[in-house]
């Protein structure tokens, strides 16, 4: 199971500006970073600048 999931992969815009939602789940390990830092990459790159909110009600630790 993924400890992380990118739930609007095409973030929507809220007032110009891109609002990205990531929801946490479970404990994140090295791979969820690996994994999450060049999707990251890639939204930010297509939107430019992004607003970030971070479900972590799910998050058990690292």
């Amino acid at each position: 199971m993924r400890s992380f999931l990118i739930v609007e992969t095409q973030p929507r815009r809220q007032g110009g500006t891109a609002v990205l939602v990531v929801h946490v789940n479970g404990k994140l390990v090295k791979e969820d970073y690996e994994n999450f830092v060049p999707e990251f990459d890639r939204l930010a790159r297509g939107h430019g600048k992004l607003r970030v909110l971070f479900d972590m009600s799910g998050l058990h630790g690292w």
